[in-house]
């Protein structure tokens, strides 16, 4: 059985490149000037959504490399038996059955 792992790196930098570290610096800057909520509360207006939306991109990339080193998509090509019924047959089935109900 393959084993393969998501890469928690990769999900940790947008993370914190782009969620902790400007909101640290938001309320040092908060602190340093007296403006306690202002930036804080704008950086984190902008962080939010920006490091859902990135760290979402990055889980859905990881997780779809995940599953084509496990599973991958590729399948064998299968020709037809005789057994199987082509889409004619089953329509005009349909429609004889269909026919008897009404008759």
């Amino acid at each position: 059985m393959a084993t393969s792992r998501i890469n928690w790196r990769k999900l940790m930098q947008p993370f914190a490149g782009v969620l902790v570290l400007p909101c640290v610096l938001a309320i040092l800057i908060d602190f340093l000037m007296g403006w306690f909520p202002i930036v804080t509360i704008v950086a984190l207006i902008i962080c939010f959504p920006t490091a859902g939306y990135l760290l979402n991109r990055v889980t859905m990339q990881e997780l779809n490399r995940v599953i084509d080193e496990i599973a991958p998509a590729s399948f064998p090509e299968v020709e037809l038996s005789e057994v199987e019924i082509s889409e004619v047959e089953v329509a005009e089935k349909h429609q004889q059955k269909t026919q008897e109900i009404l008759s």
